[in-house]
């Protein structure tokens, strides 16, 4: 009888694949988001949510040849706190960080453009919605352009991955969508 030898199979992707996608950190230390499966809906699965500043601070430095989008919400704190905190800890990490978002006590703009700031209102979940909604549009754009380069090249496996991925963040755009005419009470039209 022949000796067969088992062969193990491996991550079928290159190890860099998806290495240009964006990742979305909500650093939400008052942990303001109570429910995150329905608060950021239908957004949950693609978001990092990180309660703890050592944490924060880890993984901007982990992914420091990633783009991020980070969204801040601390209600408690003041403008000062936050241009503080932002000198102290994210000035130096802003060559990756590619868009800061703020949620808290009388939200001013900063000049850096970079950063989005806003007062606290009863909008925070949805702000964050809308954030994660333009991220993950980005990345289906960003899916699709790799998918395509793939198929050109002949590597039909790895575009098949990007597509997808792309398959996904379109669904959670028709979810999202939807969501939103039923927040504001609007019909669907008929064509």
């Amino acid at each position: 009888m022949a000796n067969v030898q088992m062969i193990p199979f491996g991550n079928a992707g290159p190890p860099q694949l998806f290495a240009d996608q964006q990742i979305i950190i909500i650093f939400d230390p008052t942990q303001y988001i109570t429910d995150h499966r329905m608060d950021l809906n239908p957004f949950n699965e693609i978001v990092e949510i990180i309660t703890n500043q050592n944490l924060l601070l880890q993984q901007i430095q982990a992914n420091r040849n990633r783009k991020l989008i980070i969204i801040f919400i601390h209600p408690q704190w003041t403008h000062a706190q936050v241009q503080g905190f932002i000198q102290q800890h994210i000035a130096p990490a802003l060559g990756n960080i590619n868009q800061f978002s703020f949620f808290y006590i009388d939200g001013q703009n900063f000049a850096a453009q970079l950063m989005n700031s806003r007062s606290v209102t009863s909008r925070i979940l949805a702000s964050t919605r809308e954030t994660c909604q333009r991220v993950n549009t980005e990345n289906c754009t960003y899916y699709g352009r790799e998918q395509n380069l793939y198929h050109a090249r002949g590597d039909f496996g790895i575009a098949y991955s990007y597509a997808v991925e792309m398959d996904k963040c379109t669904r959670m755009n028709s979810l999202y969508n939807e969501r939103l005419r039923l927040e504001f009470g609007i019909r669907r039209l008929r064509l």
